[in-house]
């Protein structure tokens, strides 16, 4: 990562303001992304009983080699026919990230392929996607105890600390 040797590192960003001042000094130095890719998250049901907890074992049997390590450490995690990849979230949240794509076109194409590939690997194992990524039928629990994520699940003071 480069870092601007100016930056002050100690500083807490409590206003969005300060963050944006933040943000523009250390972000597209060397111009506008001439690529661009999305992230899509969903919570996943049971087709049956959306307020049925899904069972890990089930959610990778019906991911098969695009599940991610973080529900099966031995997958191969391969990516959708499109390029997506299949994450999970600390919350349970079933998450495709796509490669960056030259066009919106493009991006937009990809993407819906790879929502429908998921929906139908889904679907044959009697699993839903959610409308969103909050589940309006399970209370908010995180499920997947990540080291990466650990921080996610500490309590936030709201402030917004620049990277390190």
């Amino acid at each position: 990562m480069v870092t601007s040797p100016d930056l002050d590192r100690s500083a807490i960003l409590r206003e969005s303001a300060a963050a944006v001042r933040h943000l523009a000094r250390i972000c597209f130095k060397t111009g506008p992304p001439t690529r661009t890719g999305v992230e899509l998250e969903w919570t996943v049901h049971d087709a049956a009983d959306p307020a049925r907890p899904v069972d890990p074992t089930r959610l990778r049997a019906a991911l098969g080699r695009h599940s991610p390590v973080t529900l099966d450490a031995t997958s191969s995690a391969e990516p959708l026919r499109h390029g997506g990849t299949v994450t999970l979230e600390p919350g349970g949240q079933l998450e495709i990230s796509t490669p960056p794509r030259s066009s919106t076109t493009a991006l937009i194409e990809a993407t819906e392929a790879d929502i429908a590939q998921v929906t139908d690997l889904l679907a044959a194992a009697g699993l839903i996607l959610g409308r969103s990524g909050i589940d309006p039928h399970r209370r908010p629990a995180r499920c997947w105890k990540l080291p990466a994520t650990a921080p996610c699940a500490a309590p936030s003071t709201g402030a917004v600390r620049p990277a390190t």
